[in-house]
């Protein structure tokens, strides 16, 4: 167990079970609460932000639970999902879960309106809060928790060189929402004088917040109203900073972390220096050891920053060859101060601004046929949705209209694809490119028509996890090509340019070690897994429910029409082949209202959608893989590999269909069911199917009575489905199934994710 296989959990069982195992707690799970210790009250999500006001009703209904019952009220509560974990002190609800007229609507999974507006004022009164996007984050939320489990209090950590990224990064979270809209600095300049007590609380007030004195180093103060209770919680995880000579030490690493000087910090996304580092050294791998030294090289960062990826890593002999350009005057400013002997230093919002603004020795340069050129960035990697400003994230610009314009399609929504459109049109043919990016351009079926217009040679690169990047969020994969513009293809070369390069990519970790190498395919639409079935049939006469997910009915907008085919047995929704979909593929017993792909499962093609759906749903992915994409696969399977997969796609957790009456009269009904001896036949499967096989019967017969179920569950629900097992009512009719079933489920995924990986990826 650890850090690597908690993020791949998929589901919130699955979140619990691996923290209370690392815990080394019993289960106690007395009134249907997640995990009860006298110290602490255990309740776990997914992927829900936990500090929101209805997730803390919800655990607020077990308080009162235990209140009612006269059981011992733990001191804390902590909520948990994969992205974060938050503490809260219960006594600030005593008011709230004391009296029971609260608690007359509601129940703890779907909380009254009247709970979740009292739990909203407490939102942020945080005991400790900590989100899971780095290991250590992890380690020290659960050292944090096992303090409270044991001792009933967190014991604070100091910050130091070690972990100053760590506490920064959770000042801003607990407190940027009072001082982020002010701050020139993201926050940094507040934190330092905090950390080093030169923030000082003047008053408080009425409505409990602080009235906060910064003392700057150039003399400056600013005063925020600052929630008391974030404040308090967050000095309560970490102790300042108490010598001059650490406080320098710990802030050069900072700095450092985020590749810039001390005088400036604003910007989006800065790469930790390691990686700067690393990408320069393959640049050189390819061009030479001081190939600048000739003179016919110029290299041009055109989205520079602050300069963090020059800073410190290119030689000062290379530096007058160096042109960088940032949209931000503030930020030129900066960028003089870090290389005062550049003079290849102006703002230019390379987007948007004509090349008559570029400076005249710049100009000479791009007209001088022995120039070669590299471009060394880290753009933006956001979509662009409006008129806004580039510094925010987003931007329309006039290259997105050009590139409209020719053919380019979505792919011109790209910040990223509008800088590599600019240098292909002004620089064709004579640049090298080193390159930070995410891999849509390379796996992204948006990205067809670019891939066709922009035709580099890929020389080499590396791939890491986006979060290593300074306020990136996202657990996915980043990547630094280094690609070679210098060549000429042929109209024959051009259609299968992509198809052609071997875009492997070394895998570094967070340490900068190489740990693996990664191979990202190139979207192909024709192996992709809209492709992997039949059209729908055109002759839908079977009226049915529309559903929204599982066994909701649809009360919104109509996207589909309610009328399935003949020997209808169910519907496929899924997004697309991109693995971050993944958890938006499921099976529903009607017609799933919805404007993704549906594929309507029949008697005709059920073996190919089922078996399709479970080759696509087995494999757990890591921040590496999750935009691979699945294909059709290359080979015919056998017929116990097709049994294993039939089999599996009844049986996990994405199988919604149901047998359900509505309070309108409307009804569906499961059709996929694995006794159905008309449709399954199970006599041929690997050893890890037969045993889920023997299982499920057993648990069929022996537990549900399968063959006396009647269907009648609760007032008016009719269920006939053994392994619907999610949230939705399930205190109407609590199916779950016993663990070693569950134990056996999952040998048998392990199974299809190994056969899925050999047969369905790029």
């Amino acid at each position: 167990m650890g850090y690597e296989e908690f993020k791949n959990c998929l589901r919130e069982d699955e979140v619990k079970n691996h923290v209370i195992t690392e815990l080394n707690i019993s289960l106690d799970m007395r009134f249907n609460i997640d995990c009860y210790h006298e110290n602490v009250l255990f309740e776990f999500k997914y992927d829900k932000d936990v500090k929101k006001s209805d997730v803390i009703a919800q655990a607020v209904y077990y308080l009162n639970i235990l209140y009612k019952n006269g059981e011992k009220i733990p001191p804390f509560l902590s909520l948990i999902s994969i992205n974060e974990c938050a503490v809260f002190e219960t006594r600030i609800f005593e008011d709230i879960f004391t009296t029971n007229k609260y608690f007359i609507e509601g129940s703890p999974s779907n909380p009254s309106t009247v709970v979740v507006e009292l739990c909203d004022q407490y939102k942020n009164n945080l005991y400790y809060y900590s989100d899971f996007e780095a290991e250590q984050n992890y380690c020290d939320s659960l050292s944090a928790i096992k303090d409270l489990i044991k001792r009933k209090r967190i014991l604070s950590t100091k910050i130091k060189a070690a972990n100053v990224k760590r506490a920064y990064n959770g000042y801003v979270r607990q407190l940027g929402d009072y001082i982020l809209e002010n701050s020139n600095s993201n926050g940094i300049f507040e934190f330092r004088a905090d950390a080093i007590g030169k923030a000082t609380i003047i008053s408080e007030t009425i409505t409990g917040d602080y009235v906060m004195d910064f003392q700057f180093d150039n003399g400056a103060k600013r005063f925020e109203n600052i929630s008391k209770s974030a404040y308090d919680s967050y000095w309560r995880q970490w102790k300042r900073i108490d010598s001059d000579i650490e406080a320098k030490e710990v802030f050069k690493t900072i700095y450092d972390l985020l590749g810039i000087s001390d005088r400036r910090t604003k910007g989006q996304f800065y790469t930790p220096k390691h990686l700067a580092k690393e990408a320069w050294n393959r640049i050189v791998k390819e061009l030479g050891e001081n190939f600048w030294e000739n003179g016919n090289w110029r290299i041009w960062d055109c989205c520079a920053g602050t300069g963090n990826l020059e800073y410190d890593i290119i030689p000062e002999s290379c530096m007058q060859y160096v042109y960088l350009s940032t949209l931000d005057v503030e930020e030129v400013d900066q960028l003089k101060q870090n290389f005062p002997l550049n003079r290849k230093i102006f703002q230019y919002n390379f987007l948007n601004d004509h090349s008559n603004k570029l400076p005249s020795n710049l100009k000479e340069d791009m007209n001088n046929p022995d120039i070669k050129w590299l471009f060394l960035i880290n753009p933006p990697y956001v979509e662009s949705q409006g008129v806004t400003n580039i510094q925010s994230g987003v931007t329309q610009s006039n290259l997105q209209d050009l590139m409209k314009m020719n053919g380019l399609g979505n792919s011109s929504r790209e910040l990223f694809s509008q800088f590599l459109y600019r240098i292909e049109r002004d620089f064709k043919g004579k640049y090298c490119l080193g390159l930070f990016s995410s891999v849509k351009f390379i796996v992204s079926s948006k990205f067809d028509a670019f891939r066709k217009y922009w035709l580099p040679v890929f020389k080499n690169g590396f791939v890491c996890n986006a979060s290593e990047h300074f306020q990136c969020k996202g657990n996915w994969p980043l990547i630094f090509s280094v690609f070679d513009r210098r060549n000429t293809l042929d109209w024959d070369q051009i259609n299968t340019h992509w198809n052609n390069l071997e875009l492997i990519y070394d895998v570094m970790d967070k340490k900068g070690n190489i740990t693996g190498v990664k191979r990202f395919g190139v979207y192909n639409q024709e192996y992709s897994f809209r492709n992997y079935f039949t059209e729908n049939p055109r002759n839908l006469t079977t009226k049915m429910p529309l559903l929204s997910s599982g066994i909701k009915l649809s009360t919104g907008k109509i996207y589909c029409q309610p009328y399935g085919p003949q020997e209808f047995l169910g519907t496929m929704i899924f997004i697309g082949p991109d693995f971050q979909q993944q958890n938006r593929c499921f099976l529903v017993s009607g017609i799933a209202n919805t404007n993704h792909n549906n594929i309507y499962i029949t008697k005709e093609n059920y073996k190919e959608v089922l078996s399709g759906f479970a080759l696509y749903k087995a494999p757990n992915f890591s921040w590496l893989d999750n935009k691979d994409f699945f294909m059709i696969p290359n080979r015919k399977l056998t017929e116990i590999e097709l049994n294993d997969c039939l089999l599996y796609a009844l049986v996990c957790v994405s199988n919604q269909t149901a047998t359900y009456k509505f309070d309108d009269g409307s009804i569906i009904i499961n059709r996929l069911n694995p006794l159905d001896k008309t449709l399954f036949n199970f006599e041929n499967l690997s050893d890890e199917g037969r045993n889920v096989y023997i299982l499920l019967k057993k648990y069929l017969f022996d537990i549900v009575k399968f063959d006396k179920l009647t269907t009648v569950f609760g007032t008016g629900r009719y269920l006939g489905l053994y392994q619907y097992r999610m949230d939705i009512d399930k205190q109407c009719f609590g199916i779950k199934f016993p663990k070693e079933l569950d134990i056996a489920i999952e040998n048998l995924r392990l199974k299809i994710e190994e056969l899925s990986r050999e047969l369905c990826f790029a």
